[in-house]
């Protein structure tokens, strides 16, 4: 004869006793809440766009101010050319104008030899009436005119007579250029005047 096994009653686990281990997923969700905080901050005040790209954003700014370095610098070298452009017209000009004022020192010069030849004591006026004519340089005592070379020519026709009178038609040219320099090469500057003298 089999005698059964008697049948213990079950017990049931405490409700109140928490199981140690924990939900599938909940590490990774711990971890993506941090990361999340983390980022929150550094993303103040920034847009939807630069808060997804980032990087982008920060390359954009790079080009943004190499372009306008290389604006800036292109701008300085302009002004930097034209102000010496301008300084370097300005002194030409008044360069120009000495030259003028030699070539009139040249015209009066010449003019003085012609009229007032008896006085002068040259025999400029004598040699414009040979048929090579007469050429002669004038040194220029002022300062401001010493640096050109004066070159004073002179030439006549046939004397002709009027009441009785020989008159002499003298053509007188002067021509004054910067000293030391060919022409063709920059700073040669020239002025020519020429008159005309009857006398």
């Amino acid at each position: 004869m089999i005698t059964p096994i008697p049948s213990f009653p079950r017990r049931r686990e405490s409700s109140n006793k928490m199981t140690s281990r924990s939900e599938p997923g909940q590490g990774f969700v711990s971890h993506r809440e941090n990361s999340i905080k983390s980022w929150i901050p550094a993303c103040a005040g920034m847009t939807q766009v630069e808060r997804a790209h980032p990087m982008h954003q920060r390359g954009f700014s790079l080009i943004t101010a190499i372009f306008l370095l290389v604006v800036i610098a292109a701008l300085g070298t302009f002004a930097v050319t034209l102000s010496t452009t301008q300084h370097q017209s300005e002194a030409m000009d008044v360069m120009g104008k000495r030259a003028y004022q030699a070539a009139r020192a040249g015209i009066e010069w010449g003019a003085f030899q012609i009229i007032q030849s008896d006085v002068s004591g040259t025999s400029f006026a004598a040699d414009c009436r040979s048929v090579a004519g007469a050429r002669s340089g004038v040194p220029l005592a002022a300062q401001q005119l010493a640096m050109f070379n004066v070159d004073v020519a002179c030439s006549t026709g046939a004397a002709s007579h009027v009441d009785g009178h020989e008159v002499w038609i003298y053509s007188v040219s002067a021509s004054a250029a910067t000293a030391g320099v060919t022409a063709g090469n920059p700073g040669y500057i020239e002025r020519q005047l020429s008159v005309t003298i009857a006398q």
